[in-house]
């Protein structure tokens, strides 16, 4: 409420931050390769942040090739202009590298609210309805495949589970959360209390929330082509 100072958090230093990386990246008993971890050091460069050391080390999980880390490494992603969130371009580079199935899973989860705890089901759900997911499988179990996929992929979080230990919700870091944001900006509306003002012509999904009322109301609208 403003009656202590603010206090800022130092970011991690580069040896932290390589310690965060290199764990997914190489896992608990696999013997580091020389030239990776010499292009992996290079590749830590996120502003001290952990959430990007992670996700670039779970991007390179299971890539073993020089050419695959040298690719991330060489990135011009890495260029954006200093105003551009130090962070992004780690995780833009984690949602370019996913095959296109989780890409769309993942971007369809901007109709939530920020800080919003996700129905694990209900999302599923969504997933069917819009066609995201089909297989000859159990759609569910492939709908709860993606899930998983992307919490390994951190871009999922704090899971809750019931007593059978089988998980129930999850939710999306804020960073995270901008980032599906940002990939749907310009085919996706999502707004408060009908509070719309501005429409794009390529949007084609709207999400309305209404807080007082906890509804929510996923409509689909027609492509102005």
């Amino acid at each position: 409420m403003g009656t202590m100072p603010c206090h800022e958090l130092s970011k991690l230093s580069h040896n932290d931050c390589w310690e965060l990386f290199k764990h997914p990246a190489f896992g608990p008993n696999e013997e580091e390769q020389p030239e990776l971890v010499a292009i992996g050091k290079e590749i830590v460069k996120c502003g001290g942040v952990p959430l990007a050391a992670i996700t670039v080390g779970d991007l390179l999980r299971l890539k073993r090739e020089e050419r695959e880390w040298l690719y991330v490494k060489e990135s011009n992603l890495w260029s954006l202009p200093p105003s551009e969130n130090s962070i992004m371009p780690a995780l833009r580079l984690s949602y370019l590298n996913l095959p296109m199935k989780l890409k769309q899973c993942f971007a369809y989860c901007a109709i939530f609210p920020k800080d919003d705890r996700i129905e694990k089901e209900h999302l599923i759900e969504l997933w069917m309805a819009n066609g995201f997911i089909s297989s000859n499988e159990d759609v569910e179990d492939v709908g709860d495949g993606v899930r998983r996929e992307l919490y390994w992929r951190s871009f999922f979080q704090d899971l809750d589970s019931d007593e059978f230990d089988k998980v129930t919700s999850f939710k999306m870091h804020d960073l995270i959360h901008g980032l599906a944001q940002f990939v749907v900006e310009e085919v996706c509306c999502i707004t408060i209390n009908n509070d719309v003002t501005s429409m794009f012509e390529r949007i084609h999904r709207l999400a309305q929330f209404n807080p007082v009322a906890a509804n929510e109301i996923f409509e689909d609208l027609s492509i102005a082509n």
